[in-house]
């Protein structure tokens, strides 16, 4: 799995020593084909492995382990499962879409756009390969210090305030998530025990012992991370980053944002709120397709009146997204479906 998270960096590396050439044509088409190899390897291990149906199957079978911080429980565990495989099919198949497209679209400074775009793919599958909760966390944050120069470097005339939203806006909801994530660990660690000292943040921990935590207190951590996720979906009222960061980021950017970046909250919200904490997300799931209905028709209204082509995708994916959101809330394997073949549609 390093793979994924090592090879774009590297990219991200060697682009600076490359010769730039007429048009910087040269660093194009490196990009493009740094691209298309991390595509192919994962369509090869798509096609090894992504025939199983069980999102759980692949967990044992594709995972890697060290310890890295092991005083605090925190190791280097990547993985996939169906559900991650999946994203980091579709992280890379876009990514090479937005490489084909940057041919046409950026002119200036396309060494660091290209070392900027690695690094945002190597943050972003780093969130949906992590099997760790410190190291999800760090992957989560660290794709905004990317994503932030893309759209206020490249972006338009008011690119610096919408990457400025973006970032503050996504930085509030990821305190909620902080608060969860430590309320999961000193829960854990009261438990003690030879099985949960130094590995409190592994995930195969947390589903282990998080059915003793009691039931109030298993809410409040859903809604730290249900907030979180929120943020990035986005849901309304949260949404009003997107719009802004859509039209101001360049096309291939918005790609991303709304191919990619959007599904990080979707993916957040069936890996912790619904896989970790099903009593508290199925207590919760009536207020959550309320909201989802709520994101659906606003959005989908506002979406209708808008004159900038941009402007109007960024509502209508808000508005999709409801339609992720609501299938997640239906608290049903075929709304997890359903919710999976919109995020991917």
């Amino acid at each position: 799995m390093y793979f994924y998270l090592i090879l774009p960096i590297i990219f991200s590396l060697i682009i600076p020593f490359i010769k730039a050439g007429k048009d910087a044509k040269n660093i194009h088409y490196f990009g493009i084909g740094a691209s298309l190899l991390l595509f192919l390897y994962s369509f090869i291990l798509w096609f090894q492995h992504g025939g199983s149906a069980d999102m759980t199957t692949l967990y044992d079978s594709v995972e890697e382990i060290v310890p890295w911080l092991p005083s605090f429980g925190i190791h280097y565990a990547v993985g996939v499962d169906g559900l991650s495989l999946t994203m980091v099919f579709l992280t890379t198949f876009l990514l090479l879409m937005a490489a084909i497209a940057s041919l046409t679209n950026i002119k200036k400074r396309v060494k660091l756009y290209y070392s900027m775009l690695f690094i945002m793919a190597s943050a972003v599958m780093g969130v949906f390969l992590a099997r760790d909760l410190f190291l999800f966390f760090l992957f989560y944050e660290l794709e905004l210090i990317p994503m932030y120069l893309l759209i206020a470097i490249w972006g338009g005339p008011n690119r610096q305030y919408a990457a400025t939203k973006f970032v503050l806006y996504t930085l509030f909801g990821s305190v909620f998530m902080l608060a969860s994530i430590l309320a999961l660990y000193f829960h854990i660690s009261s438990m003690g025990g030879e099985a949960v000292a130094g590995s409190e943040f592994l995930f195969e921990t947390l589903r282990t012992h998080i059915g003793a935590i009691a039931p109030a207190s298993q809410i409040l951590i859903f809604l730290g991370f249900f907030i979180g996720f929120a943020v990035k979906l986005p849901v309304v009222p949260f949404h009003t980053w997107l719009p802004d960061a859509h039209v101001e980021a360049p096309t291939p950017v918005s790609m991303l944002l709304a191919g990619v970046l959007l599904k990080m909250g979707a993916y957040g919200m069936l890996r912790f709120c619904w896989e970790y904490l099903p009593e508290a997300a199925y207590a919760l799931a009536p207020w959550i397709a309320a909201i989802a209905v709520i994101n659906i028709v606003y959005t989908a209204g506002v979406a209708l009146v808008q004159k900038d082509l941009k402007k109007l995708i960024a509502y209508s994916s808000v508005s999709h997204m409801g339609f992720v959101l609501i299938g997640i809330g239906s608290f049903s394997s075929l709304g997890t479906s359903g919710a999976m073949l919109q995020m991917i549609s």
